[in-house]
């Protein structure tokens, strides 16, 4: 099954529905919680249009991925993120 580029619908949904301002999207790299160590983004991007190509970075080449990284910074407004070892 292709992958889908991002939309906003999740967020204009539960702007609509719950009278939300502001709708973080979260994601997390690593081995997840069980056996870290895991990395957890969240991020606002103000419902502007992605940048080309944004897909699943394990679909991205290395080249491809560090180029829409600089893209990204100008797309998210603001962005947090965490970092939990295994031992935590």
């Amino acid at each position: 099954m292709p992958y889908e580029p991002p939309t906003h619908t999740v967020e204009r949904s539960l702007r609509a529905t719950t009278g939300a301002k502001i709708v973080a999207g979260v994601d997390e790299v690593g081995r997840g919680a069980w056996a870290g160590p895991v990395t957890v983004c969240a991020a606002i991007t103000g419902l502007r249009r992605p940048p080309e190509g944004l897909t699943d970075s394990k679909l991205l080449t290395i080249k491809r991925r560090t180029a829409l990284a600089e893209e990204l910074r100008k797309w998210v407004t603001s962005f947090a993120l965490g970092h939990a070892s295994p031992r935590r």
